[in-house]
């Protein structure tokens, strides 16, 4: 107990640094409490510390990751989170498959659904494209707290 907080070298939204770090960002956003800030750019250093170990998908997996990168865009105006978010589309890309000739964004047995399907993945790659905000996340304003205020 006590000390600095650790991350494991996970990407999950469930209880990884994706998950964690969107979590902290908010709160910051909320609170305007600059360790919430620091605590959230860990997690993303954390997030994105061993990408092609994780799997592709939203909830536990690279898409979960790049929404969480794209949210820390938002809240701090930052371009290296976006690059991030897009390193992360082109890594989903490099693990593309094939299946009966159409062209998927995750290992066929993974299924469309949106936590660890093909849906999740697509959401997370048009959101990159289109912009918008994170899906299933209450909207909150972008930008850092003292901007806002």
């Amino acid at each position: 107990m006590g000390g600095e907080p650790q991350f494991r070298p996970s990407t999950q939204w469930c209880n990884g640094p994706a998950g964690i770090g969107t979590f902290l960002i908010r709160l910051w956003a909320a609170t305007s409490v600059q360790r919430f800030a620091d605590l959230a750019e860990r997690a993303a250093a954390a997030g994105v510390s061993d990408p092609w170990r994780a799997i592709a998908g939203a909830c536990c997996g690279n898409a979960g990751t790049g929404h969480f990168l794209l949210d820390r865009a938002d809240f701090t105006g930052e371009a290296r989170y976006r690059s991030g978010a897009e390193g992360i589309a082109a890594l989903i890309e490099a693990q593309h498959c094939e299946s009966d000739g159409l062209r998927l964004v995750a290992d066929a047995t993974s299924g469309s659904e949106y936590g660890n399907g093909a849906a999740g993945i697509l959401d997370f790659l048009l959101r990159l494209r289109h912009g918008g905000t994170r899906p299933w996340t209450v909207s909150w304003p972008p930008g850092p707290p003292t901007a806002r205020a």
